[in-house]
């Protein structure tokens, strides 16, 4: 038996597949809270989850905007994904 696959360049893309019923994906859980919410999809895996590591890569200047938003983006980012 062949396994049957297709190729979807993006994780907005393969929300879109599924929703498409072209079968099952793992995606970024904050891209599907709203849909895992209501009735439009289901977690098949409630109890895994794969860490994924972010990296925030920018030019080591001394300016205040860009340290500002590197804390910004830290800061927001840590909320948002944890909640």
């Amino acid at each position: 038996m062949a396994l049957n696959q297709r190729f979807v360049p993006s994780s907005e893309g393969q929300v879109r597949a599924v929703l498409a019923d072209w079968g099952a994906s793992v995606v970024p859980e904050l891209h599907v809270r709203n849909l895992l919410a209501g009735v439009q999809l289901q977690n098949l895996a409630p109890d895994r989850t794969l860490p994924v590591e972010l990296f925030w890569h920018c030019w080591n200047l001394d300016s205040m905007l860009l340290n500002d938003l590197t804390r910004a983006l830290a800061t927001t980012a840590s909320q948002v994904l944890a909640s």
